[in-house]
């Protein structure tokens, strides 16, 4: 048995810890090792230190930092619908006045296409650079862009019964604005 304060060599582990500490400490690692368990918070490779092991508390948890890298990746996965080239004529819709502003603001000739669309849904992600593609063939027609994430959109989704996405509804423009016609894909 090891004496208090000697340098033990833990599964490539460099410990300095009483020699009861070690034998827990040696116990938890193999069991961290081998089954993989991420469950606490530690994850124990051949360079991990004990020291290393005992300031987990201190700041992120490895676990943490993994899912805040997952969070950024698909925080930036999920912005495919920001990104891109989008024509003049494709806007973004912030709020239901904001809508209504757009719609009665167009001129009595112009179509306005309304695009319900959730940053999460693949169909919509499918359907976005064919969307684009129409709107720049198609300079005279407005396409309003309505993410239905966001909580006053999705208010205004419901007030125009959409029911599924990606759900279009095309508009006539002006002060007599009327809804001509609505579908989903």
């Amino acid at each position: 048995m090891a004496s208090a304060g000697v340098t033990h060599n833990i599964g490539g582990l460099t410990t300095k810890k009483p020699t009861n500490a070690n034998k827990i400490l040696s116990r938890n690692v193999r069991v961290f090792a081998e089954r993989k368990d991420y469950s606490n918070n530690v994850i124990v490779g051949p360079q991990t230190n004990v020291r290393e092991l005992s300031t987990v508390g201190a700041g992120l948890s490895r676990k943490q930092q993994l899912q805040m890298e997952v969070r950024r990746a698909l925080e930036k996965e999920d912005n495919w619908w920001r990104q891109g080239d989008c024509p003049s004529n494709v806007v973004t819709t912030t709020s239901p006045k904001h809508f209504k502003s757009l719609i009665l603001g167009a001129s009595p000739e112009t179509i306005v296409v309304s695009y319900f669309f959730s940053p999460t849904c693949n169909a919509c992600r499918t359907l976005y650079p064919k969307l684009l593609q129409i709107a720049k063939n198609n300079k005279e027609v407005i396409f309003v862009k309505c993410n239905t994430a966001e909580t006053k959109i999705a208010s205004l989704a419901d007030g125009l019964k959409v029911s599924k996405i990606p759900w279009f509804v095309i508009f006539s423009g002006g002060p007599d604005a009327g809804q001509l016609a609505f579908f989903h894909c």
